[in-house]
């Protein structure tokens, strides 16, 4: 894995034509070279990507100017509060489900999480087929 130190808040922005059903995807990761995995996997199903947060703080202020119609959100995030905490809060200020994208999800974390109703859970590292059968649910 890839440390960086600081934080990370990418917007990112396409001029292409809408694509993939119209589907804007958040991508709420604490590791960079997972988070540009992603945006690359996103991008060759034509979906567009309106931005990379890896804390709540950023996560939650991206969700509310782009209002993504699928948030990808990984349990551990950087600094305070983790991706379930960032999950509840979409759900509550915006009925946002997510999906959780994780390699850490032992039996009590997944409890804590199906608090927040998510979409699915998918396991790192994320198959292209399952990533766009979930998005496409």
């Amino acid at each position: 894995p890839v440390s960086i130190e600081g934080a990370m808040k990418i917007e990112v922005r396409h001029d292409r034509p809408e694509s993939a059903e119209d589907t804007t995807v958040l991508i709420v990761e604490d590791e960079i070279v997972g988070a540009w995995s992603m945006t690359q996997q996103l991008d060759q199903l034509g979906y567009r990507v309106c931005g990379i947060a890896d804390c709540e703080k950023d996560a939650l202020e991206l969700a509310e100017t782009y209002r993504p119609k699928r948030v990808l959100m990984d349990v551990r995030l950087r600094g305070e509060g983790d991706g379930i905490a960032v999950a509840l809060k979409l759900r509550q200020r915006f009925d946002q489900p997510v999906i959780f994208v994780s390699g850490h999800l032992d039996q009590a974390t997944f409890e804590r999480a199906v608090q927040a109703r998510p979409v699915a859970f998918l396991p790192k590292p994320v198959s292209l087929t399952e990533l766009d059968r979930v998005l496409r649910a």
